[in-house]
């Protein structure tokens, strides 16, 4: 198993851990929430299949802009990122980026 994921591309590796880090999310999300029906499980598939590709894609390149350049720190990077989420990320971001507190000039 590990030989696939080692000669695996990229794209793969960014995708398969951004998808492992909103499956942790959503584990965490259904102990709060049932999934009741088929139509549930849809809707939520619906959703996260276009942000487990945002979080590929932002995982793996911010992680190279932070110069992270082993694959393993990058789909590490990818995994926490996606399990975050965008409200983990903008509760981390503006922790990071305090506002400033001038006044503007007139």
């Amino acid at each position: 198993m590990s030989e696939f994921f080692e000669h695996a591309p990229a794209w793969l590796k960014a995708l398969a851990a951004a998808a492992a880090g909103r499956s942790l999310l959503l584990l965490q999300a259904r102990r709060d929430t049932r999934l009741l029906s088929w139509q549930a499980v849809l809707t939520v598939l619906l959703y996260e299949v276009p942000l487990i590709a945002a979080f590929a894609l932002l995982g793996w390149h911010a992680a190279a802009l932070l110069q992270f350049d082993g694959e393993n720190i990058r789909i590490v990077f990818t995994v926490l990122l996606a399990h975050l989420g965008a409200r983990g990320i903008d509760l981390l971001v503006s922790r990071v980026l305090q506002p400033s507190n001038r006044q503007p000039s007139p």
